[in-house]
């Protein structure tokens, strides 16, 4: 693939309900009908979505985090071969990580790392989105508690 790697992309990540995909929504007004800017959609809300019926044990396992992950990444270069000189991401390659390290499989977080690694350095900018004083909600795909939240 020939990827525009020299794009600027900036990537929201947080646990779930901290204002992700608000914060994200809030850019695509602001750009809209710029074509120089793509947004990436939240690969883990597309992938849950498709597999309504997984249990909640194993969404943060690293078999289904690695299908996710190998969605963002494939957005992602999509993003970049777009052509865009702005690219904005509702989450990251780097969640994954996170997901399965939050469950305690150090060894499978790892995997998930190392498969990226060399990606990592293609974003600009990372947002880490603080839960603090954000009211948590659940939704038809989003399905984890509280706890679990604080969690990760």
């Amino acid at each position: 693939m020939n990827e525009r790697l020299d794009a600027a992309k900036f990537a929201f990540v947080g646990s779930s309900s901290v204002g992700k995909t608000t914060l994200s929504e809030t850019y695509k007004e602001r750009y809209s009908g710029n074509p120089n800017v793509v947004f990436v959609e939240e690969a883990a809300r597309i992938y849950f979505t498709a597999h309504p019926s997984m249990p909640l044990a194993e969404r943060f396992a690293e078999t289904a985090q690695g299908q996710v992950q190998d969605l963002a990444l494939q957005q992602e270069k999509a993003a970049h071969e777009s052509g865009a000189s702005l690219i904005f991401c509702d989450s990251s390659v780097l969640d994954a990580v996170a997901y399965v390290r939050s469950t305690g499989d150090k060894k499978g977080s790892g995997r998930l790392l190392r498969k990226v690694g060399n990606w990592i350095l293609t974003y600009t900018g990372i947002f880490l989105l603080n839960p603090a004083g954000v009211v948590f909600a659940n939704d038809d795909v989003r399905q984890e508690d509280p706890e679990t939240r604080q969690r990760f």
